[in-house]
């Protein structure tokens, strides 16, 4: 069985977040996909055609409109595929969350992110389906997003998190799944305490159990339930996903964008960034500016030529 890896489709250094499209063409005139699984959680919107989804021993139609996720280690495969089908998968690291997407209390987005108690559940099935006014807005989003995710201009990762908000929301709206959402969602005090307190090194998970009121026990023990880590582990990865919006977006130095995003040291932001993407900032910032386009060959790329190019 094929088993895919995050890293084929992202590059470590920069926001675990990328789309495909599968097409008829694409998918080299085949109306079938080998079973396969992968590392990663996928969000998958049928945007036009059909297709026969296998995933376990789940089998169903999927139409125009339909969504639904893949959680890792789900061996899964495609069918009868026909020629007009233009299949979205959204490929992102559930470990890694969006701090807008945690706070709500949708049980679309609560899946987004799922605990260890998703993860072992059964395959879902189609989570819903969009109206064709929706689904021309979530084309929309989506062919934005994999557009800038190629051009990777100053900036881009900002905006695709950004559309894949809006895209979320989007779809929870269309979600058939009613269940009252679990009561860990009243960590949402927590998580939000955590963000407005990214700069606060000093911020401890004491000071999370007040807010929240409960025992830093009781605390720990629904975090660990709902997101399958600690809050420490939690803070930390809202942290390096802030630093590396900095290391995007601005010219701060190592040491500042530490101290602005609640590390203790640049060495404590080194370690953190080697634990949750397996490489150092530096890396990241070099990766980042060797992707970006000089301003000097930006403005020389858009003045007129003196001579007009030649066709061939």
């Amino acid at each position: 069985m094929l088993e895919l890896n995050l890293n084929k489709f992202i590059d470590e250094t920069r926001y675990p977040l990328a789309v495909t499209l599968m097409t008829w063409n694409g998918n080299l005139h085949s109306p079938v996909t080998p079973p396969h699984s992968h590392d990663f959680a996928e969000l998958v919107l049928l945007a036009d055609g059909h297709a026969m989804h296998s995933c376990g021993n789940s089998r169903g139609r999927l139409g125009k409109g339909d969504f639904l996720l893949i959680y890792p280690g789900m061996k899964h495969a495609y069918s009868e595929i026909t020629e007009n089908m233009r299949l979205y998968n959204i490929i992102y690291n559930f470990r890694l969350p969006l701090p807008m997407l945690t706070l709500s209390k949708s049980p679309f987005l609560h899946m987004l992110y799922p605990g260890r108690d998703l993860l072992r559940a059964p395959f879902q099935g189609v989570l819903g389906k969009l109206s064709p006014r929706d689904l021309t807005t979530a084309v929309f989003l989506l062919e934005n997003m994999r557009r800038e995710i190629s051009r990777r201009r100053p900036g881009c990762q900002t905006l695709v998190c950004g559309h894949f908000v809006a895209l979320a929301i989007l779809l929870s709206y269309h979600c058939k799944k009613k269940n009252t959402p679990p009561k860990s969602w009243n960590l949402s005090r927590v998580v939000a305490a955590m963000t407005e307190n990214l700069d606060n090194g000093a911020f401890t998970v004491g000071e999370l159990a007040k807010q929240a009121g409960m025992s830093i026990r009781k605390l720990q023990l629904l975090f660990q339930a709902a997101y399958g880590e600690s809050p420490l582990h939690f803070l930390q990865r809202l942290r390096v996903n802030r630093a590396m919006e900095l290391l995007d977006s601005t010219r701060l130095s190592h040491e500042e964008i530490a101290e602005r995003c609640g590390f203790f040291n640049y060495s404590h932001m080194w370690k953190c960034f080697r634990k949750h993407l397996g490489c150092a900032p530096l890396s990241v910032r070099k990766n980042l500016t060797e992707n970006h386009l000089p301003q000097e060959s930006a403005e020389r790329a858009s003045a007129p030529q003196s001579t007009p190019p030649s066709f061939r």
